[in-house]
């Protein structure tokens, strides 16, 4: 059940939720929860890496009744935020270096980085890798790849082959300065590349074999690239 606590200088309403009781030995940080009506916390395990950053440990996540910020795993930079029920320490953004994450992809190899190589001295990570077509038309399709030229339309259905499945994250990148976006399965928002931030009226939607842009990814005359991967196996 969750606690209602007043956060923040401002005293901005906030919630932080009850979790499971947390081990002694490590570290107690607050992640943001995604989807819900106001800005909600809970309280997960982490490693203390150095300075203000932390490694969120292997706990127990249940996806279907949360959606967190981060994921066991990421590393995340974290400040100290004040509460009606005192300090709390909030994550605040991603802290992974380039160096931890994947580093090259060879003819079927990937060298990763210690972020994707290990957490907690385990490996805890999947890995996905997948090609756009061997020209099978009856193929299954676990990537798609394609572009379109904005039309300045408020609202616009991107067409993809993705053999009938809804893609689990889709970018999209202009080729002029504008703002790249992504978005992931289960967000709520279209975000950008650069900061994760949210970025409206960009990827509003992820649809069967379609995704659904608005007037950031559709300005009249600019050509997109889009690139979208779903969930599934497929024999090589």
């Amino acid at each position: 059940m969750a606690r209602r606590v007043f956060a923040g200088v401002r005293g901005a309403f906030s919630l932080i939720r009850n979790g499971p009781l947390l081990c002694r030995q490590r570290p107690t940080i607050y992640l943001s929860l995604l989807d819900e009506n106001v800005a909600v916390r809970r309280p997960v395990q982490a490693e203390h890496i150095g300075s203000n950053v932390y490694l969120i440990v292997k706990q127990r996540y249940d996806r279907i009744v949360e959606c967190w910020a981060f994921e066991a795993g990421d590393r995340v930079s974290c400040d100290s935020l004040e509460t009606a029920e005192g300090r709390i320490l909030a994550a605040v953004g991603s802290s992974a270096s380039d160096a931890d994450r994947i580093q090259a992809l060879g003819a079927g190899t990937a060298e990763l980085g210690t972020t994707v190589a290990q957490a907690g001295g385990q490996v805890d990570q999947a890995f996905w890798a997948g090609r756009v077509s061997t020209g099978d038309p009856n193929e299954t399709r676990l990537m798609a790849v394609t572009s379109y030229v904005g039309n300045g339309g408020a609202s616009r259905n991107i067409t993809l082959n993705l053999s009938g499945s809804s893609p689990v994250f889709a970018i999209v990148v202009p080729t002029n300065a504008t703002a790249k976006a992504y978005r992931v399965s289960g967000d709520t928002t279209g975000r950008v590349t650069a900061s994760g931030n949210a970025l409206a009226n960009s990827i509003t939607a992820l649809g069967t074999d379609q995704i659904t842009v608005g007037t950031a990814l559709n300005a009249n005359g600019v050509t997109y690239d889009v690139w979208a991967i779903r969930t599934g196996t497929v024999t090589p």
